[in-house]
């Protein structure tokens, strides 16, 4: 993550400031840990997809797990655990960290 942190000073350093709007430096997932598939659904081979709301704060960490979705109810909660674990680059806005939603 320090090569990231570099770039991101790098780019901030460069260009001029906006009257407008403002210079966004999105954030880079560079943790991903993949959910546990529950062990009582194997045998049905059930899968689907957990759509959920959250925030990743201004460290780059993810919490507010919200608004969640899941296709199978027992997919749910290994999915929440997983992304709660995701790590990001800050979002840099104007070359300051701030905290952003995800879905």
């Amino acid at each position: 993550a320090t090569g990231s942190s570099s770039a991101a000073v790098a780019t901030c350093a460069a260009g001029p400031p906006v009257a407008v709007g403002g210079n966004i430096l999105p954030p880079m997932k560079f943790v991903h840990v993949t959910p546990e598939y529950p062990a009582h659904l194997r045998p049905s081979a059930a899968s689907g997809t957990v759509t959920m709301r959250a925030t990743i704060d201004r460290d780059g960490r993810v919490s507010d797990v919200q608004d969640v979705v899941a296709a199978h109810p027992d997919f749910a909660a290994p999915a929440i655990d997983a992304v709660r674990q995701w790590r990001f680059t800050p979002t840099l806005l104007n070359c300051e960290p701030i905290a952003v939603e995800m879905t």
